[in-house]
């Protein structure tokens, strides 16, 4: 049997690169998790935070507080642990008899390292207790 075992220049080294380049994006991707994960469990957290804020103020306030002082102290206290950025718009309002909140703000997370792209987080949530309505 005879085996012709010459290969062409431009096939060598194809597999190295291959596994260098999925290599480069299983850890671009990687990346991208680490930077993001956080960013949108805090969001979640805290939209979860002040729900639960609202209700115990309206349902439950504190002695010697009105619902909507307590409420804003609670929301205050809360925009401070969260580590909010110093331009997010915080506010505490009562409409109907029914006290509202509301957090908005925005946040660069950067995805890709050295500044490549950076996404744009958008936080916005009003937090109303779900068994009263504003209408």
């Amino acid at each position: 049997m005879n085996h012709n075992y010459e290969t062409q220049s431009s096939q060598r080294g194809s597999a190295m690169v291959k596994m260098l380049l999925i290599l480069m994006i299983v850890v671009l991707t990687a990346n991208a998790g680490v930077q993001l994960v956080p960013v949108f469990y805090q969001g979640a957290n805290l939209r979860q935070e002040m729900n639960a804020a609202v209700l115990k103020a309206t349902t439950i306030p504190r002695t010697g507080f009105s619902s909507i002082d307590d409420a804003r102290m609670q929301i205050e206290a809360l925009a401070k642990i969260s580590d909010l950025p110093k331009d997010a718009k915080v506010e505490v309002s009562m409409n109907n008899n029914v006290v509202t909140a509301h957090i908005a703000f925005k946040k660069k997370v950067p995805v890709l390292p050295f500044g490549f792209y950076d996404y744009k987080y958008e936080f916005d949530h009003v937090a109303k207790p779900s068994s009263f309505s504003a209408n």
